[in-house]
């Protein structure tokens, strides 16, 4: 992929086992404990980031259990100073166990709209027993910058190859990277969502490469044309775990050094602005009530997944109690 008359390409990633995601705020307490019965396959938390900023708490970067299945936690989560010239500015984040966890993309009336989808806009009944946790989709088309959706064999915007993307594998597993070049649209997936080109590559900031950037526009600005916002993004690190980044009132470009300091190698916006950016754990596993307990306590609309939600969205489950075949 070239721009501006400079390379930027990623090699192909290695097969991922586990998910991490990632975002900016304070990180809230507490977790989810789910209990049911299956051989457990242990996956490491990842390890304490590197910190940047004086005088933060000890915990800092360090990982804690957010949610156990059978004994075994399956979403660890964190909060992070990651910029030491933003000191202000925390990161809280979740690391996914896709060995245990698969994941699916659900599809909202405003976005991208539609009728008769296998995953809707809320997690389905048979579903909700085995939901473990949820975050945000992307952009709606007036602002997919050179991007396209396609899922449970419908395009409703066409692919753009070189593109940064969101896949799912019949199988749920997740992962990101440009289209054409890490992975292709040759069946095997059940859902790619594209959103923007791609923020880090190969570790580095390349928001610049965009030659159709202007201050960061094609990146998104808030309700009232603003570019300082709440952004989110998914990312692969260099452990090769996948991010979900949730970074608060930052510009594009503080938002990609974020992402790098944190260990993205390869980083997707995702949605932006106060309200749409989430992530949710679910208490009550086992059971159709469920209640959502996000990662950041700016987060809202702690129940958007399991009510109603108007936009696209990614869900994870237990592989060993979804029902096969309910979800796409």
């Amino acid at each position: 992929m070239t721009r501006t008359g400079r390379s930027v390409r990623v090699g192909r990633w290695a097969s991922i086992g586990t998910l991490l995601l990632v975002g900016v705020g304070v990180a809230s307490a507490g977790g989810t404990d789910h209990a049911s019965a299956a051989a457990p396959r242990v996956i490491p938390a990842p390890a304490t980031l590197v910190r940047r900023v004086a005088g933060v708490a000890a915990t800092d970067g360090k990982w804690t259990p957010r949610a156990t299945l059978r004994g075994k936690v399956v979403v660890w989560a964190t909060h992070y100073h990651p910029l030491p010239t933003s000191p202000s500015t925390v990161a809280s984040a979740a690391v996914i166990d896709q060995f245990s966890l698969r994941g699916a993309l659900f599809n909202g009336p405003v976005m991208p709209g539609g009728y008769g989808w296998r995953n809707g806009n809320v997690v389905m009944s048979r579903a909700k027993p085995s939901l473990v946790a949820a975050f945000n989709g992307g952009f709606e088309y007036p602002h997919m910058f050179q991007s396209g959706y396609k899922t449970e064999g419908r395009t409703m915007k066409a692919l753009v190859p070189g593109i940064a993307t969101l896949a799912v594998s019949r199988t749920g597993l997740v992962k990101v990277g440009l289209l054409g070049i890490d992975f292709r649209d040759d069946g095997s997936w059940v859902s790619l969502r594209q959103n923007l080109p791609a923020v880090v590559m190969n570790g580095r900031d390349v928001t610049y490469t965009h030659t159709e950037n202007v201050w960061g526009t094609n990146f998104g600005t808030t309700y009232t044309q603003k570019y300082i916002t709440n952004r989110s993004a998914i990312c692969t690190r260099a452990d090769t775990r996948l991010m979900y980044v949730y970074v608060g009132a930052v510009n594009v470009k503080t938002f990609a050094k974020a992402l790098v300091n944190m260990g993205c190698r390869f980083g997707m916006e995702l949605d932006i602005n106060g309200t749409w950016p989430q992530f949710a754990t679910y208490s009550g596993f086992g059971t159709a009530t469920r209640g959502g307990q996000v990662i950041d306590s700016r987060m809202t609309n702690v129940n958007r997944y399991v009510v109603s939600s108007q936009k696209d969205f990614i869900a994870f489950f237990d592989r060993a109690t979804l029902p096969a075949g309910v979800v796409a």
